[in-house]
């Protein structure tokens, strides 16, 4: 139920109100001290954790040569499908609750908007950068949790009272952290949602440190997995960290894949070899932004890998035609259970139960005008920052403090109010 918390009174039968649900206000991520340029280290966990569990888990081992074929051959027919593809995300922030903002992890619900907005930014080149492609595929918070009621998609967990991670936060490589474990007990249905855990520390690497491992994803052949997401430091979740983590989860590689600061990957079958990406070309592994030429591809131009979000590179922003076939492969061919089409409700809002505190603009409106509802409450609604809402219809019942009800429809920002 919807609660104006001014009196609205409405002189007509049938008034059609245009109006903008929802009004957030969310900083640019430059000028929040709490989010930071990528600094040369080496900043991902995942060629640790996939190498190891492709020789000690048969089961990965399998799914991911599976998904090779499966890929390999859709390239070879020419199969392409550039439908939306949404997948519905949790994101579960780990703080030390002492109100300390700068430097715990108490990272608002804004700037984890914020961060997803971004994100999708990657994923859609929303910017039309010359360099990069539209995968049409968006992250999007949920609106349903597993029980069938409303969320934001966003879950704060109280960690002060754990010594272990308020010294050390994340433990991935025999440090003395908690171990992952203790942070997916908190996960959402696997097979339901994409759980993303933010954190204020891996490895004793503390917010705002540049050194040290600022995230890892698990590939998707760990799709339904207790351990499967992203593990990301809080101050990497509104940079390309997050957009290089998610392509992880979608089966993409390093661009420098098979190779390191001294030796070229590979490259005698671009689709076998490297990162399995011919339209990326191999490098090796380095940071910064670095002019000139790439000796490891006949000396084409840096630039042709500075720019992929799945390099080193400072100066990320894009993904490739190539990349983007594997991501949309890996959604449709292992991570299919996110979908709506499969019987997914994650980004479907409950059919009741939701109910706002909202504020109007005018305090009457006549025939033909217009109004703007505000409120910060998301709960039931799915957050992308881009298509969100577009193909939900809700009812809506008024309810004003003089008691009057009116039945009210309502899509894509059209409402209609009736007799």
């Amino acid at each position: 139920m919807i609660r104006f918390l001014k009196n609205i009174t409405l002189l007509s039968f049938q008034t059609l109100l245009f109006i903008a649900l929802f009004r957030v206000t969310i900083n640019a991520q430059n000028t929040n001290q709490k989010f930071i340029n990528n600094s040369p280290s080496n900043p991902c966990g995942f060629d640790e954790i996939h190498d190891s569990l492709m020789q000690y888990d048969q089961n990965y081992k399998n799914r991911t040569l599976n998904f090779e074929n499966f890929h390999a051959l859709n390239m070879q027919n020419g199969v392409k499908n550039n439908t939306k593809l949404q997948i519905p995300c949790v994101v579960h922030v780990f703080h030390k609750n002492d109100g300390n903002t700068s430097d715990h992890g108490e990272i608002s619900r804004d700037e984890v908007r914020n961060g997803i907005r971004i994100l999708n930014e990657y994923l859609k080149n929303f910017k039309n950068y010359s360099y990069g492609v539209d995968a049409n595929i968006e992250i999007v918070l949920a609106a349903r949790d597993e029980n069938g009621n409303c969320t934001d998609g966003i879950d704060y967990i109280d960690m002060s009272n754990d010594a272990a991670y308020c010294n050390y936060g994340l433990n991935r490589n025999n440090t003395n952290g908690v171990d992952k474990a203790d942070l997916y007990a908190n996960r959402w249905d696997p097979s339901e949602y994409y759980n993303i855990y933010v954190v204020t520390e891996i490895d004793d690497a503390n917010c705002p440190s540049p050194y040290g491992i600022n995230g890892f994803a698990h590939y998707a052949s760990s799709h339904s997995r207790n351990w499967d997401g992203t593990y990301i430091r809080y101050c990497k979740f509104s940079e390309p960290t997050l957009a290089h983590e998610i392509g992880h989860a979608l089966n993409l590689y390093h661009t420098f894949q098979g190779g390191d600061e001294t030796t070229c990957p590979g490259n005698s079958d671009c689709t076998t070899d490297g990162d399995k990406c011919c339209d990326t070309p191999p490098h090796f592994q380095n940071w910064g932004c670095p002019c000139g030429t790439n000796s490891c591809d006949n000396n084409s131009k840096n630039s042709l890998y500075t720019k992929n979000l799945m390099s080193y590179n400072s100066c990320k922003f894009g993904f490739t035609n190539d990349q983007k076939s594997r991501m949309r492969d890996a959604i449709s061919n292992q991570r299919d259970s996110y979908l709506y089409s499969n019987g997914n409700n994650s980004l479907i809002p409950p059919s009741s139960g939701i109910s706002f505190d909202i504020s109007a603009s005018k305090t009457s409106i006549k025939v033909a005008d217009s109004i703007t509802l505000f409120t910060t409450n998301s709960c039931g609604l799915p957050f992308s920052g881009f298509s969100d809402h577009q193909d939900i219809t809700f009812l809506w019942t008024i309810d004003d403090p003089n008691d009057s009800y009116l039945p009210m429809k309502s899509s894509k920002g059209l409402f209609t109010f009736f007799n």
